[in-house]
Formats: structure tokens, C-alpha cells, sequence
């Protein structure tokens, strides 16, 4: 599911009036949609180690001594209900259709009686088929597309012989992205103690003051974690590739990108068994609820797989890093149309970043500021 990529991307995009609206309903629930970062958060060091045991938990689509390749994703352990609610809502568009020709049938080629009531039937139907295909034409697809009709995974890879972190993503969440290893955060701190934990996933971010561009981007990458420990061996691992190499490294297990049952099952396990190990009384009766569920859930799964689709990386992304062949160009303001250019431009001055050691906001030409700061200290 990518709801969470999608309403990113939207309030990225979306105009000074949809910002209002979205301010008041996150000042109702005491939040500020402005964000003020200290300059200090901004800056990244990745030869911070996390752990001292590196692992990797994927999944892995690719692996080798150029890049490796992991899923992208905050809310993949919920795909299939949209997907279901989509197909419902088509199927009966399309029942309405299917009657409606069946009526016409018996009227001109059996002997069926043409009625008043059969007449009405048949207005029915056609109006059945013309508001449900209607509502979908006119923006239910929008909702829809979220798990079918699209990309079947998200991709980041992360190329060590270019140095770049690139992102696979639908047009609809901001397309294909390409940025600077050295610009790109974890949400995991040095201390193991302050970590996420219980569900959460590794969270990448790029600040507008080192990528330049006039908004902050975010993506969610590999399982959801039953403790902070694995987010933390994970970053490490895939921090060791970067600055190191893949020697000394666990290999990962691929994970095919075509539609498999089991991935389903793979996902829905990762998001569930840290709510019922160890085994308890508790667990006991929750199980077969979360078996149910499991079932349920996979079989949604496979079946939005199945309606999706993988597009293959650019290729100068694909030959990235190979002798002779050219560096992909980071991603810049210019590489957006004319319109949304205009719309981040607009939405700018919600991101403010504050000088640590100084009352100052720094609102223009954050990149230059920075380096400028850089040379002085």
C-alpha cells in the first residue's frame, strides 16, 4: 500500500490553500505542519558505526559489488484491503454491464415479454454500470492505484561506486529520485537506547539544506523490526556496504520480484510475530484470530501482486557505476514540470532551519549557508 508515499508526495505538491486546511486539522490535534531543524541535524557522519553485528533482514532484490537493491514501503503488511474494495466496486460496475446485456438479449432474440418493470430493470442496470465505472474514472482509480495497477514494489538502491541512493517510486508519489549517499539519514540515533522499536522500519531522510531541493523526502525501507536492536544491525549492514564494501559482510537472501504466495505470508508474519512471541496465555487466544488474519491478509496480498506490475530502473541507472558510463544526475528542481516547480516553491518557508548556536532562521540558499558555515568552523 503506498498511502503514506502518496500523501507525502501530495503535500508536497499540494497548493497555499490545501496547506491552510491541512494546518488547522494538525493544530485541532496540537501539531504545527512547519518544520524547524537544527542545522546540527542536518549534518551526517556515516562512519558512525550502530552495531557491532551487521545483518541483513531485506528483503534484498539485489546484491553485488556495485549495489544492492532492498523493498521501500511504510504500510506493506496492509496491502490487499484496497485492492479488494477496488475489485468490488469494479465487479459490480461490471455486473451492471453484464445484465443490461443480457436484458437487450432477451428483448430482441427471445420471446422474454418486454415489460414496463423489465424496462426499468434494465435503466437500473445501466445506471448501476455508469455511477460505479463513472466514480472510478473520475478519481476512485486515484484510490485504487494505491495497491493495483501500479508498481508491485517500491526500490531503493544504493549504489557504493557512484555514491548514490536511488529511489523507484510511481509518478503518483513522486517518481524515480536520485541522491547523494553522503545527504542521506537514518532515523536511527547512535544511542542503542533512544532506538525505534516494536514495528517500526528503517526511516531515510534528505533535508532540504543538503540535497538544495525546496522540500524534505522520506522513504521507509525493508521489515518491520521486533526491536530496535534490528533496525540497528540492518543500518549498520547496509553502512558497512557503502563505506566499506561487501567483504566481511553477511550475504543476503534474494527475494524474487515476481508475484509468489508466499510473500504475503513473509509480510504479514513480520508485522504480527512480535505480538505473539513468546507464547503466552494471552497469545494463546489471540492466535487463531491471527491466523485467520494471516490468511486473510497473504491471500490479499498475492492477489494484488498479481495486478501489479515491476518496471525495470532507467538505464543509466542500471549501468551506473560501470567503466566508461555516466553518473546519474542527482535530482534537481528543474527535473519537476513548470506547475510544481511553482507549488514547492510556494510551500517552502515550512521548512525553517535553525542555526544552533545563533537565534537565527535560516530561510534562503540553505546549501550555501551551510557550506559557508562549514569553511568557518
Amino acid at each position: 500500500m503506498y498511502l503514506m508515499e502518496w500523501q507525502i508526495w501530495s503535500h508536497t505538491i499540494s497548493n497555499p490553500e490545501q496547506r491552510d486546511i491541512a494546518g488547522k486539522i494538525w493544530q485541532d490535534y496540537g501539531y504545527s505542519r512547519f518544520n524547524q531543524i537544527p542545522i546540527s541535524e542536518s549534518i551526517i557522519d556515516h562512519k558512525i558505526k550502530y552495531s557491532t553485528t551487521p545483518q541483513p533482514r531485506g528483503p534484498y532484490y539485489t546484491y553485488n559489488d556495485k549495489y544492492l537493491e532492498i523493498r521501500g514501503g511504510m504500510m506493506e503488511e496492509r496491502r490487499g484491503l484496497i485492492g479488494l474494495m477496488s475489485l468490488t466496486w469494479l465487479g459490480v460496475g461490471a455486473s451492471g454491464i453484464y445484465l443490461a446485456l443480457i436484458s437487450i438479449y432477451n428483448f430482441f432474440y427471445t420471446s422474454y415479454p418486454v415489460t414496463v418493470s423489465s424496462v426499468i430493470a434494465f435503466i437500473f442496470f445501466i445506471a448501476v454500470a455508469l455511477m460505479f465505472f463513472g466514480i472510478f474514472i473520475l478519481g476512485g482509480y486515484k484510490i485504487s492505484r494505491l495497491e493495483i495497477f501500479t508498481h508491485r514494489h517500491l526500490r531503493v538502491r544504493f549504489n557504493r561506486v557512484t555514491r548514490q541512493v536511488y529511489i523507484q517510486r510511481p509518478k503518483f508519489c513522486g517518481g524515480v529520485t536520485v541522491y547523494r549517499w553522503e545527504d542521506t539519514k537514518s532515523n536511527l540515533p547512535t544511542e542503542s537506547k533512544s532506538s525505534p522499536g516494536i514495528g517500526e522500519r528503517i526511516m531515510l531522510g534528505w533535508d532540504s539544506i543538503n540535497t538544495g531541493l525546496p522540500y524534505l523526502d522520506y522513504m521507509a525501507i525493508g521489515k518491520r523490526a521486533s526491536s530496535g536492536g534490528e533496525l540497528r544491525d540492518e543500518w549498520e549492514f547496509i553502512r558497512r556496504y557503502m563505506e566499506e564494501g561487501p567483504e566481511n559482510l553477511p550475504k543476503p537472501r534474494i527475494t524474487s520480484l515476481l508475484p509468489l504466495p508466499w510473500h504475503g505470508v513473509s509480510v504479514q508474519l513480520e508485522a504480527m510475530r512480535a505480538f505473539f512471541l513468546p507464547l503466552s496465555g494471552y497469545s494463546l487466544i489471540t492466535l487463531p484470530i491471527g491466523f485467520l488474519a494471516i490468511t486473510l491478509m497473504s491471500l490479499l496480498y498475492f492477489l494484488s501482486e498479481l495486478l501489479c506490475w515491476q518496471p525495470r530502473w532507467s538505464k543509466v541507472i542500471r549501468e551506473a557505476g560501470e567503466a566508461g558510463k555516466p553518473t546519474p544526475k542527482l535530482t534537481s528542481l528543474d527535473d519537476f514540470p513548470a506547475d510544481i516547480q511553482q507549488k514547492m516553491l510556494l510551500n517552502r518557508e515550512e521548512i525553517e532551519y535553525v542555526d544552533d548556536t545563533a537565534p537565527k532562521v535560516i530561510r534562503s540558499n540553505p546549501r550555501k549557508f551551510y557550506k559557508k558555515k562549514k569553511k568557518e568552523d
